[in-house]
Formats: structure tokens, C-alpha cells, sequence
């Protein structure tokens, strides 16, 4: 079985890089591109985290919006709570629902040149940092690594 809290390190691993990166906006070099997708990933291993420690399973599905439907109600109600704190009056899950799709399409953004795309950042980042925390409060222990 895979080790929730590799699992827990390797997100942390891609929100911090995602951060970095992020430091670097509105500079003439930004690796907007990186940015997006590692925090797009980060969001999708801290919901596969979250499963593992209250469900014991992680479905073969990537959609966000997918991972956070499977995860336990009070799982669910401790993450909406959190994401509140940051971004009252909005939802988690509708932003999960608008990133769906980030890791995929941000990797290959050059080959939709020609079509819109949207991206609210900001949400997504909080998004994780709600994940994050959510996480936390489950392990408390994981938050001095």
C-alpha cells in the first residue's frame, strides 16, 4: 500500500515549488506554466493523501472534483471549513470543478494558442492550502516535517 505521508511530502513538495515559482510574477521571466501545473498536482496528491488516511483507497481517477467526491462528508465539511477561512463566501469544490483539467491542459497550453482558457490562480492556491491544513489536522504529527 502506498505511504499516505510520502504522499503528504511529495504534494508539500510541488505547493512549495509552485510558491517559488509563483514569487516570481508580474518579473520578464515567469515560469507561469510550471507554476500552474505543480500546484494543479500538489491539489491532486494531497485529495489522493486525504483518501488514504479516512478511506483507505485512492479511485484510478485524476479529476479533482473526483477525488474530493470520494472523500468522507466530515472530510469534506474539514476542508470547505478551512478553504472558508481563507476565501470566505466561496467553495471548494467549485473550484476544484474549474481546475479539473489544469495539469493536463497547463502542460500543454501551447497547443490551445488558438482557444480561451481562464485560470483563477489565487483559488487554486488556496485550494491547496486548505488541503494542506486539512491534512494537518488529521496528522498533527506531520506538521514539524
Amino acid at each position: 500500500m502506498t505511504d499516505p505521508k510520502q504522499i503528504f511530502h511529495a504534494a508539500s513538495d510541488f505547493r512549495t515549488g509552485s510558491d517559488i515559482l509563483g514569487q516570481r510574477f508580474g518579473q520578464r521571466i515567469w515560469p507561469m506554466r510550471a507554476t500552474v501545473v505543480t500546484a494543479a498536482f500538489a491539489a491532486e496528491l494531497y485529495l489522493k493523501c486525504l483518501l488514504l488516511l479516512t478511506t483507505r483507497a485512492i479511485p484510478k481517477v485524476h479529476k479533482l472534483v473526483d477525488l474530493y467526491d470520494n472523500l468522507p462528508s466530515e472530510t469534506r465539511k474539514a476542508v470547505e471549513a478551512i478553504y472558508q477561512s481563507i476565501r470566505p463566501g466561496a467553495a471548494i469544490r467549485e473550484v476544484l470543478i474549474a481546475h479539473n483539467a489544469t495539469f493536463v491542459d497547463w502542460r500543454y497550453i501551447f497547443e490551445k494558442q488558438d482557444k480561451p482558457f481562464s485560470l483563477d490562480f489565487g483559488n487554486l492556491r488556496d485550494a491547496c492550502a486548505a488541503l494542506h491544513e486539512t491534512t494537518i489536522g488529521l496528522r498533527p504529527d506531520w506538521k514539524a516535517e
